[in-house]
Formats: structure tokens, C-alpha cells, sequence
């Protein structure tokens, strides 16, 4: 059993601190990652390894190779969760919360665009929290990422008959066929890419839809980052060297325009159905209630 965390001893900061900030911390950042900038545990080894681990210590160990990577587990070393609390334990409740957080959103957001034999595609799906849900509504769901270590550990965490992974290069869909989608979902991804690889995706994204296919784009735009309590905005550094490895290692975070973004998706050949502050739709604790969501549909 998960020990619960005590209230008044969370109400003081905690000291433990998130294993990407420390230097033992962002050395095994650096490690685990793949060869593209932003692949965060994409390092090819990595399913290898999480593969030979014995299944008893499987679980455990996927959910420690979760916690380098600055995607998931955020709330590590915060006073959400005591300082005597052991690792095990705050590691499996914030799994938890990301899930919770994930169900929200496809119970209260995406549903209404599922049916039983909807096929489905998860851009950027990483551990397929999101897609596992789906899964549960649906006959099929694809979860694609850059990142071969987080489809490797979603594939522990998250085991449906129904639920595939596909790793990708940036930009491609290499593996998805021409028009085999009735709904792409892209959450909480397209602010980490640059204008070059989203246009790519959209295209692709365009090409694996079925005609009238739906796409469910979440895209921070800049109007919304006063709403934004925990914004972070990417910060292009004049030297050279920083700016290579705040690329490479940093968390991206892109606020788009939003005639930018717009114009992004009809040059890909989508109609815009809708937008809006995911928060219209659903009751999410998390940032991206803030945030816009865009229905689009393949014209």
C-alpha cells in the first residue's frame, strides 16, 4: 500500500529534490537521452535494458527512469508529498496524479469525438497515459513518440490488447499508413517543436487521417500566457553554446501566435471546426486548462 502523505507535515516545503536538477540528476538526463534534441529517455538502450530487467523490479525501475525526464513526475520536490515519504511511494502517486489528470481530459474533452470503432492516434503520446484511456472508448489507439524509452516504459505501465506504440523520427509518422485515422490527438506536444518539425507533422498528421478525419491540437498560445499560472517561455540565448544545449537538454516551451498557428493548419489542408481554453471543456489540474485546444478537420 502507498503511503498517503501526512497533511501537516506537507505543508512544509519539501527538500527532496527533482532528480533532473541535481548533477547526478542531469548527467542521467544527458545519458538517457536520444539522439534528438528534446528525446528525453530516448536513448535506444533503454528498452534493452528496461526488456532484461526481471519483471518482479520492471515496474519499479520504469517508474525511476520516469522521474529524470522533466515530462512526468513534477511535483516530486514539492510539498505535495513529505520528505520521509520513500521515493517508491511519491513516484507511484504522482503516476497517479498524471493519470488522473489524463483521464479528466479524455472523459471530459475527447470522448464526445470516440466511438467503438474509432481508430485513433496519440501524437507525442509518450508513456501513453492518454492513450490508455482511449483505449477504454475505442477500437484502436496508436500511441507515437521520439522517445523509444518512454513507449518501452509505457508498454510496462500500460498493457491493452487494443494499445500499440510506434517510435518516430521528429516530424514523421513513418510506420502509420495514408489515411487508416478517424482522430489524432496532439496534447501537451506541439510547444516543444519548432516551426520547421510541427509543419512537418501537420502534414503528416494531414496524410494519416481519413477524409473528414478529426485532429485535437493542444497549442499554448502567447494571449494565454498571463493565464498561465506556471508558464515558462524558451529563452534563445545569445551564446552559442547555451543556446545548443538549452536545445538539446532544456525543456522547449514555444508560445505560438495565434494567426501563426492558424495559418499552420490551413497550409496543411485542415479546417478549423473550433478553439477555446481547454479549461471551457473539462476541470483539469493542470496548466494546460489554460491553454487552447484546436478542432480541426481534414478537409
Amino acid at each position: 500500500m502507498i503511503a498517503q502523505p501526512d497533511t501537516a507535515t506537507a505543508s512544509r516545503k519539501s527538500t527532496r529534490q527533482l532528480p533532473f536538477t541535481s548533477v547526478a540528476g542531469r548527467m542521467l538526463l544527458v545519458l538517457t537521452n536520444g539522439p534528438a534534441d528534446q528525446s528525453f529517455l530516448g536513448n535506444p538502450l533503454l528498452p534493452i535494458l528496461i526488456r532484461r530487467m526481471p519483471e518482479a523490479h520492471r515496474r519499479r525501475f520504469v517508474l525511476r527512469l520516469l522521474s529524470i525526464s522533466p515530462h512526468y513526475f513534477t511535483e516530486i520536490g514539492s510539498d505535495r508529498y513529505p520528505p520521509p515519504m520513500p521515493m517508491r511511494d511519491v513516484l507511484e502517486l504522482e503516476l497517479a496524479r498524471n493519470v488522473l489528470s489524463r483521464r479528466q481530459l479524455a472523459d471530459e474533452v475527447i470522448a464526445p469525438f470516440l466511438n467503438p470503432g474509432s481508430r485513433v492516434l496519440d501524437f507525442g503520446s509518450g508513456i501513453g497515459i492518454l492513450a490508455s484511456h482511449m483505449a477504454d472508448r475505442c477500437a484502436q489507439v496508436t500511441g507515437v513518440d521520439i522517445s523509444c524509452g518512454a513507449i518501452a516504459c509505457g508498454r510496462v505501465l500500460f498493457p491493452k490488447p487494443n494499445l500499440g506504440f510506434v517510435a518516430v523520427a521528429r516530424g514523421q509518422l513513418v510506420g502509420v499508413a495514408d489515411q487508416c485515422m478517424d482522430l489524432v490527438t496532439a496534447i501537451a506536444v506541439m510547444q516543444h517543436m519548432d516551426d520547421v518539425a510541427l509543419a512537418s507533422t501537420l502534414q503528416e498528421i494531414h496524410r494519416v487521417l481519413v477524409p473528414g478525419g478529426m485532429a485535437l491540437c493542444h497549442v499554448p498560445l502567447a494571449e494565454s500566457l498571463v493565464a498561465t499560472p506556471k508558464a515558462t517561455q524558451h529563452q534563445d540565448r545569445r551564446n552559442p553554446v547555451t543556446r545548443l544545449l538549452q536545445r538539446r537538454y532544456g525543456l522547449l516551451m514555444l508560445y505560438r501566435d495565434r494567426a501563426q498557428i492558424e495559418a499552420m493548419f490551413q497550409n496543411a489542408g485542415f479546417v478549423i471546426e473550433s478553439s477555446g481554453s481547454i479549461g471551457e471543456r473539462a476541470e483539469i489540474e493542470d496548466d494546460i486548462a489554460h491553454q487552447h485546444l484546436f478542432v480541426l478537420k481534414r478537409a
